[in-house]
């Protein structure tokens, strides 16, 4: 059993007497059990990306993972967390569907980072990995485009009454609700309008 740091070196070595489905399960598990796999010294950004391109995507995702990557729009808006320590490293091979999962990788070390977001083509995504909760989606950075600084919506809570049960229930919606909008939700809200 190889530790993980050595498992992207292994491939490198073992590449050619592996088949395609041997090496592409081996690539899957070396990148998302190891930390940071993009800042192993062995391998350049586009070396890696090479690794990605000859993988065949059936083995190197799991079914659910492949059925998602199929899915996907042709367009594709994906966020990247960086700190401080790594902004320059913003375009990176690995970014998420899910900026709550950017917004976690900003901030994991307790410094103030940024997250960024960013539009893809599906022709130059060479995976989706679900197995460390991550929605991580692995890119070809060279083809990013729009890319900017994520301004996370207003999350607002409201909540109904409704006269027919006795009851309070509540809606959530994330959808960068202005502050006139809010002001008329806490009016409605203090009147009993939300009825369901």
């Amino acid at each position: 059993m190889l530790t993980k740091p050595y498992r992207l070196v292994f491939l490198k070595y073992a590449e050619p007497y592996l088949s395609q489905k041997d090496f592409s399960r081996i690539l899957a598990d070396a990148w998302t059990q190891t930390e940071a796999p993009h800042n192993d010294p062995n391998f350049s950004t586009n070396k890696l990306i090479g690794l990605f391109k000859k993988a065949d995507p059936v083995y190197l995702m799991e079914i659910d993972e492949y059925k998602q990557f199929k899915e996907l729009e042709n367009t594709v808006t994906v966020y990247r967390g960086v700190t401080p320590y790594n902004a320059d490293n913003l375009k990176g091979l690995s970014w998420t569907l899910n900026p709550e999962t950017a917004e976690w990788f900003a901030n994991r070390f307790g410094d103030d980072g940024t997250v960024y977001e960013a539009q893809i083509e599906k022709s130059h995504i060479y995976a989706y990995f679900s197995s460390r909760n991550e929605s991580e989606i692995i890119v070809d950075p060279k083809y990013l485009t729009d890319i900017t600084e994520y301004e996370e919506s207003t999350n607002a809570f409201i909540f109904s009454f409704s006269p027919i049960t006795d009851t309070y229930k509540y809606c959530s919606y994330s959808h960068g609700i202005s502050d006139t909008a809010m002001e008329d939700l806490d009016e409605r809200m203090r009147h009993n309008l939300f009825f369901l």
